[in-house]
């Protein structure tokens, strides 16, 4: 399956494959590690679903939170101390 991955932090998008049955979590760290998205705790992270208008469970997989082929998902980074 493949979606759009849209940072807010530097007005970037990028096509992201991955498995469904993947936990949406694990995906972000695996773009922090690789260098894709700024590193961050994981907590401090929010992933925002276009078509579905809400924000996702990052300990669920894509599959759960029924993300789709071609939806546009809008990342988002907070500053927690």
């Amino acid at each position: 399956m493949i979606f759009t991955l849209y940072s807010e932090d530097t007005n970037r998008e990028r096509d992201i494959k991955v498995n469904p049955e993947q936990k949406i979590g694990e995906t972000i760290s695996i773009l922090m590690d690789g260098g894709v998205l700024p590193h961050t705790r994981i907590d401090c992270v929010n992933l925002f679903s276009e078509r579905a208008g809400r924000y996702l469970d990052l300990e669920k997989t894509y599959q759960q939170e029924q993300i789709y082929q071609g939806d546009i998902l809008h990342i988002e980074t907070e500053n927690k101390e």
